[in-house]
């Protein structure tokens, strides 16, 4: 982050000639709190550790590129402390040009381990950016617990058409809880089940009513 550090005086202070230095630098716009970063592409996060950062700080952007400015207009900052050497840890959440009025921010704030851990148990079939990308455009849809989290998604076939949970991370008794006011959602947008793809802590449920039942298994191999 920090690339440009300029000389700073001791905590005793200096020399009139070194205090001049410092001061005509200053004035002439030579600081040291600015920097630079480069946002990570495969991931709708990008972490960086500055310990000038903190609580009240006002960041600022110049892009120098046009993909950068495009990203300019979409940009949210969470800053959190860390540790007990106060480390501020920045994070940027790169949003893109979309529409995203079908996602709370900050319930993916709060979501996120729990989504990032579910992918990890899957088969690398899609990255964070996808995932986020699908919640933002109204392809899928986010449920968030105090525990847990989960992701799902509306499937159509000529027949019928079914509400499937995605992805699903954290508590697993507070996910079977989430499960039946989402299957009521989903009916009232004309869904006639609901299918799970995860553990099978699902498929033990004890409400007769809630039951899943196993249709099939997905096999695979690499070619």
């Amino acid at each position: 982050m920090a690339d440009n550090q300029y000389k700073r005086l001791a905590n005793q202070g200096g020399s009139p000639r070194q205090v001049a230095e410092v001061v005509n630098r200053i004035l002439d716009g030579g600081i040291n709190s600015t920097g630079s970063i480069t946002l990570q592409t495969s991931s709708t996060t990008t972490t960086v550790n500055d310990v000038r950062a903190g609580e009240n700080s006002v960041i600022t952007f110049m892009p120098k590129s046009a993909n950068a400015a495009a990203e300019l207009t979409a940009l949210l900052f969470q800053l959190e402390q860390m540790g007990p050497l106060q480390l501020h840890i920045i994070v940027v959440e790169q949003l893109d040009n979309m529409n995203t009025s079908s996602l709370d921010k900050q319930s993916w704030l709060k979501s996120r381990k729990y989504i990032l851990d579910a992918l990890k148990r899957g088969i690398d079939s899609h990255s964070e950016k996808d995932v986020f990308y699908a919640i933002a455009r109204g392809d899928a849809q986010l449920w968030t617990g105090q525990k847990s989290a989960c992701v799902t998604e509306i499937v159509t076939y000529p027949n019928f058409k079914s509400i499937r949970f995605w992805l699903a991370g954290g508590d697993l008794e507070e996910l079977k809880e989430m499960e039946q006011p989402i299957c009521e959602w989903a009916k009232s947008i004309g869904c006639k089940n609901a299918q799970i793809i995860g553990r099978r802590g699902w498929s033990r449920m004890k409400d007769k009513d809630r039951a899943y039942e196993e249709v099939g298994t997905i096999s695979m191999r690499s070619i």
